[in-house]
């Protein structure tokens, strides 16, 4: 807030269009491939209150969003997109998120996802240190799992395998 950056919230369909110019500018820095469907399930728990976007601007210009869920005592950081840039607008917005968060009586603030520590080369590590950045305790779930229903399973299953190989997971 020092530094000028402000964070507004909606749950207006209409003004995702700022998220998905940085959610795409994210993905094609940090080479992943965005989700599809955002703006749907965005459609459907915005009307429900359990998702808000949270956006940090700075001069006029935005620098980073994020989707946060309230769901069943949790707040979840379930999208983030962001400019590369030296002013903090993540932060602010993980911040204000915690405190809507509180706001609401949830119990936890679930940041969804970190690397593992034995994967020093894993994509996730600069985004590892910001979640961990905000303190709290790591709890471990088992991953997902696919149930192949067919033979065939075997050759997505392989080039998939590769994939994250090639990717550093």
């Amino acid at each position: 807030m020092k530094m000028g950056v402000t964070v507004t919230t909606s749950q207006n369909p209409g003004d995702l269009a700022d998220f998905f110019a940085l959610y795409k500018e994210t993905s094609s820095r940090h080479g992943f491939v965005g989700h599809t469907g955002i703006q749907e399930e965005f459609d459907v728990f915005a009307k429900a209150d359990s998702e808000t976007l949270f956006v940090g601007t700075h001069e006029h210009q935005t620098l980073a969003a994020a989707l946060i869920m309230f769901y069943n005592n949790q707040a979840i950081y379930h999208h983030g997109a962001s400019v590369s840039t030296k002013v903090p607008a993540s932060y602010l917005i993980q911040w204000e998120a915690i405190r809507e968060a509180r706001k609401r009586g949830m119990k936890l603030y679930n940041f969804w996802g970190i690397a593992p520590e034995q994967s020093p080369n894993h994509p996730w590590n600069g985004i590892t240190l910001f979640k961990k950045g905000f303190g709290g305790s790591e709890v471990q779930y088992i991953h997902a799992q696919d149930f192949a229903v067919s033979p065939l399973y075997m050759i997505p299953k392989t080039i998939e395998g590769i994939r994250k190989k090639l990717r550093g997971y």
